[in-house]
């Protein structure tokens, strides 16, 4: 049996593998966070609006539904992104989105739609947004906008 010496205090080394899990763990987490977000971000400038009642939209139960920029269609894959995943300007790419809002609102009635689209977008494409939304039964819909302070 080995003996210490008298004079000495053990040596105490302090056990970091719990600190390098914990590391570990939360750069995983900002990683999924990231890729979330990213999904749900599109470049866009929305349109302004001057409309002093217009209002911030309730972030709890929303989902966010980007109309691309005709420009970047071919680059995000589809004319619409809903949740991360595209879906076509097409009659039937529309029927998928609308098909898709249903099933989102078959889970929670009470979900709240975001449409986002650049301010030089035909607006064409954004009814169309809107009347898939109107098909899948979704009862609200929030329109992104910038709002512009007016100097007095």
């Amino acid at each position: 049996m080995p003996r210490r010496r008298a004079g000495r205090p053990p040596l105490l080394e302090p056990n970091l593998t719990p600190l390098v899990d914990v590391v570990f763990l939360l750069i995983v987490f900002f990683i999924v966070v990231a890729q979330i977000t990213t999904g749900e971000r599109l470049d866009l400038t929305p349109p302004r609006l001057l409309d002093a009642l217009t209002a911030q939209a309730d972030e709890s139960r929303r989902v966010i539904l980007n109309v691309a920029p005709a420009d970047q269609v071919r680059a995000v894959g589809g004319a619409y992104l809903l949740a991360g995943r595209a879906f076509g300007g097409d009659e039937d790419g529309l029927a998928a989105l609308a098909d898709r809002l249903a099933q989102m609102v078959a889970r929670d009635p009470a979900i709240a739609v975001t449409v986002r689209a650049d301010r030089l977008e035909d607006t064409a494409r954004v009814h169309a947004a809107l009347r898939a939304c109107a098909t899948a039964g979704v009862t609200r819909v929030n329109l992104v906008a910038e709002r512009v302070e007016i100097p007095r």
